[in-house]
């Protein structure tokens, strides 16, 4: 089994089946049937081109620090998120079959401003970079399809963990997130893997809910370019994305 990942056959009743449980929470995960719904992903190769090529795009400067599959009518689209290290402005880059296809510079909302400020702060710890991250995945998991990539920076009274989280989908059709350490060396491994977390659309600040925080950041962001908070894909925060913000409050 994957790292982090427990197997376990059950008789039950006539039959036995088998369930996965997170070795670290004790968690059940999810394990997927052909007929199950699960997230969009693109195998390691092509989430680690994608990378290459929005990097190669926007220049030097540019830091991956995030990326993430979507399914549109063009096909499968690899929607990359860059932060300049020195002006703090964000950037993402769409990349549809192995061509980068569209780049938007902006600035960051509330939220977006306050994970930037903690990745600049922690720039002198991170040895391991979203392509590092998604070639160890592949390593670990061979054959798994990625979801999405995300770089996340918590500080706490014990210190600043630095990690990559890596929303995955294994050759087994199991749903996990690894966390790899961002300032180990590659050959630490994964430091931990997990049942999955799904935020729904319009969760900007990624609390599990969507709620008034969220709509006063997508009321400040109105009309602005920002393609992380643009859910409806129009070109600009507006009333589209109002409307899915209040379909999925909670």
């Amino acid at each position: 089994m994957e790292e982090g990942v427990l197997e376990f056959a059950v008789a039950y009743l006539a039959g036995v089946t088998k369930i996965y449980v997170d070795s670290v929470t004790g968690g059940v995960i999810p394990h997927h049937n052909g007929d199950d719904s699960i997230e969009d992903t693109v195998p390691s190769a092509t989430m680690l081109a994608a990378i290459t090529l929005a990097e190669q795009a926007l220049g030097g400067g540019w830091m991956t620090i995030g990326s993430e599959s979507e399914s549109e009518n063009v096909g499968s689209v690899v929607e990359v998120l860059l932060l300049n290290i020195k002006s703090g402005m964000l950037a993402q880059a769409d990349v549809v079959a192995g061509a980068v296809t569209t780049v938007v510079e902006f600035s960051p909302s509330s939220s977006q401003a306050s994970k930037v400020a903690k990745i600049l702060a922690a720039l002198p710890l991170i040895v391991v970079s979203a392509s590092d991250a998604v070639t160890a995945t592949e390593s670990s998991y061979p054959g798994a399809g990625i979801n999405e990539i995300e770089l996340e920076v918590e500080t706490e009274k014990s210190g600043t963990t630095v990690q990559w989280k890596i929303s995955l989908v294994t050759a087994d059709l199991i749903e996990v997130d690894a966390f790899i350490d961002a300032t180990q060396p590659i050959g630490g491994g994964f430091r931990y893997a997990t049942a999955p977390t799904n935020f729904v659309a319009g969760d900007f600040n990624s609390d599990g809910m969507v709620n008034a925080v969220d709509l006063l950041e997508a009321i400040n962001m109105w009309g602005a370019v920002n393609p992380p908070m643009d859910l409806d894909h129009d070109g600009v925060v507006g009333a589209g994305d109002l409307t899915t913000i209040l379909t999925n409050w909670s």
